[in-house]
């Protein structure tokens, strides 16, 4: 008999993994770097949250390395066991 695969741990970003929400992260960037499309985003907002997010990752993306990461779970990960 075969062992069952290990049990894959899910971690949610925003407001888990990072202590921000990369929505507002992006924003932000896009609002820096090219105002404009963002205004031509904002309409995608109709469609709802995750639309908008969707939109505006197409147009900027926040630098990965500046997000405040929460550094127990990330130490907390790589110490959880391999296999559940």
């Amino acid at each position: 008999m075969s062992a069952a695969p290990p049990t894959p741990i899910v971690v949610d970003l925003d407001g888990t993994l990072a202590r921000t929400d990369t929505l507002w992260e992006t924003l932000f960037v896009l609002a820096r770097e090219r105002p404009l499309r963002l205004l031509a985003a904002l309409p995608e907002l109709r469609r709802g949250r995750a639309a908008l997010k969707a939109r505006l990752l197409a147009e900027a993306s926040p630098d990965v390395s500046t997000l405040p990461l929460n550094s127990e779970l990330i130490d907390w990960l790589r110490d959880a066991p391999k296999t559940r």
